[in-house]
């Protein structure tokens, strides 16, 4: 990863525009697909949204992660967001806060909702807070339910999100 960083680096510094995109996210080398997924996904190239969307189910945890971050940031419809939350239990933890921050942007109001008031229930407490972070930002009132709540790590969760004094 260390060297693939050095890359996009050079790649940014020398303001390159012409990378072969379709090239890099088919490549056998592992080293060059996760680059050609995370200059996607820094580059806003969303036509590779479904090239990309294939190495969410790779087994390596660096293609995975790197796959889940450019597909997240590039949903825009109901079903890239319901296959978000369908890979939310294959995540890494990055890859997870970045579903939450990506899922509580659909269009769908009502299925942002359930899925993050799911994860301010059932996962532990660094994504219980951003699921209600980003609750608040859609109902504040459903935040305010979680205030009475037993489990102690939903309430600190919930304390944490509303402190004002941050």
């Amino acid at each position: 990863m260390w060297e693939v960083n050095v890359i996009i680096d050079n790649i940014e510094k020398d303001k390159i525009r012409e990378i072969p995109y379709k090239e890099l996210l088919h490549s056998n080398n592992k080293g060059m697909l996760i680059l050609g997924i995370i200059l996607s996904r820094l580059n806003q190239k969303q036509e590779f949204i479904y090239d990309i969307k294939m190495y969410i189910e790779s087994p390596d945890e660096n293609i995975n992660e790197e796959a889940i971050l450019a597909f997240a940031s590039f949903a825009k419809d109901r079903s890239d967001f319901v296959y978000l939350r369908e890979s939310y239990n294959k995540a890494t933890e990055r890859g997870k806060l970045f579903i939450i921050r990506s899922v509580s942007q659909s269009p769908d109001t009502e299925y942002a909702v359930q899925f993050l008031q799911w994860v301010a229930i059932n996962e532990p407490v660094n994504c219980k807070v951003e699921a209600l972070k980003n609750l608040l930002i859609i109902d504040i009132c459903k935040v305010a339910e979680f205030m009475n709540v037993k489990d102690p790590q939903v309430r600190m969760a919930c304390n944490e999100v509303l402190d004002i004094n941050q």
